[in-house]
């Protein structure tokens, strides 16, 4: 089944994995800056939906996992 996706949208899909990493890494640092506070909670919902975007990305396109 994977090898039947568009080499085009595998590389979208690639790309834009990385650009929703580096959002996520941006809220970790945000939430470590400002711990504990109201923003945090909806940092930490963001952070959610951001992960949750990029691991069914990963899965639809089979991608490797970046980070850890």
């Amino acid at each position: 089944m994977l090898d039947d996706l568009d080499p085009a949208a595998r590389a979208q899909a690639r790309q834009l994995v990385n650009e929703l990493e580096r959002a996520a890494d941006a809220l970790v640092d945000e939430m470590e800056s400002v711990p504990s506070s109201a923003a945090s909670a909806a940092k930490r919902a963001e952070l959610f939906e951001v992960r949750g975007y990029i691991q069914r990305l990963q899965q639809r396109f089979g991608l490797n996992a970046a980070h850890g």
